[in-house]
């Protein structure tokens, strides 16, 4: 069957059947039903994962399947167009970017604009294949994770913020295929991320980490119990929804495998050193230089 025979109908069955093999664990993003408010974490990865499988373009027939790419027929010739999404903890930046992205890029379309890491997960299965991802949300989810998380689902994350040597290593690990590190202003983001959608801007070279061997839960509870906040591990398991025995345990099998890998990591200062080491945490001066600490 060739792209041009597929119809609405025949995508849709390809979609269930494919559910039906994989044991999908969450809703697609072609599905309208409501999608349960949850962080988008881990356990989630595999729900989208036909995103990057089957490409999905705008069937007239069914407007309310979320297009990855969108494409118009020009002269024989096909034009694609990406969407991206944008996430930044600046509402005024945002502001700015929306305003200048129209008349700033031409390949890519901006898609949803996100101020929180909660906001773009309660929405997740509707989100662009492209993301761009502010490196400095102070929140309950690091950085690794989220470009973790955004890769697992089959989308392509670009980050934006001024990285260590360190963490552009530990990122492009876990899926990052760009990191936008300059000081730009908003008229010249839309333009730096559309060369990197369009292929115009190399991308970051695979790499293997350290951090790869922790899992999703022991990246987030390592990160927020090294953090200068010093927060107990009974604090760390009420504010994540956990008990304490699994928040210890988290931390002790995290410790077990930096440990092994030569890190020290005993106190909480010796933790804080080992993850910015192999980039998975942010320095005080990074916090302080992009004015969040």
């Amino acid at each position: 069957m060739t792209r041009g025979d597929l119809t609405a109908s025949k995508v849709l069955g390809v979609l269930d059947r494919y559910i039906a093999d994989h044991d999908a664990l969450s809703v697609l993003p072609f599905n309208t039903e409501p999608v349960p408010e949850r962080p988008l974490m881990g356990r989630g990865r595999r729900a989208t994962l036909l995103m990057c499988q089957i490409d999905i373009y705008l069937w007239p027939a069914r407007n309310d399947l979320g297009p990855v790419h969108r494409s118009e027929v020009k002269l024989g010739a096909v034009a694609y167009t990406f969407d991206v999404d944008f996430i930044h903890r600046n509402p005024v930046l945002n502001s700015a970017v929306m305003s200048e992205w129209e008349g700033g890029a031409k390949a890519a379309t901006l898609g949803q604009v996100y101020s929180s890491w909660a906001s773009f997960s309660h929405n997740h299965p509707r989100a662009a294949h492209w993301i761009a991802l502010d490196a400095f949300f102070d929140d309950e989810v690091p950085l690794p994770l989220k470009v973790r998380t955004i890769a697992a689902t089959g989308r392509r994350c670009i980050v934006l913020g001024r990285v260590s040597q360190a963490q552009r290593f530990a990122l492009a690990a876990e899926g990052a295929v760009a990191i936008l590190d300059e000081d730009s202003t908003a008229a010249e983001i839309p333009r730096q991320i559309e060369a990197v959608v369009v292929g115009a801007t190399p991308t970051l070279p695979p790499q293997t980490s350290i951090g790869t061997r922790l899992t999703d839960r022991e990246i987030q509870v390592l990160e927020l119990f090294a953090q200068r906040r010093a927060l107990t591990a009974s604090s760390l398991a009420s504010g994540l929804g956990l008990r304490t025995t699994t928040v210890r345990g988290h931390l002790f099998r995290g410790r077990r495998k930096l440990t092994a890998a030569g890190l020290k990591c005993a106190t909480r200062g010796e933790l804080a050193n080992a993850l910015q080491e192999i980039g998975y945490s942010h320095t005080d001066a990074q916090w302080h230089a992009a004015g969040r600490w």
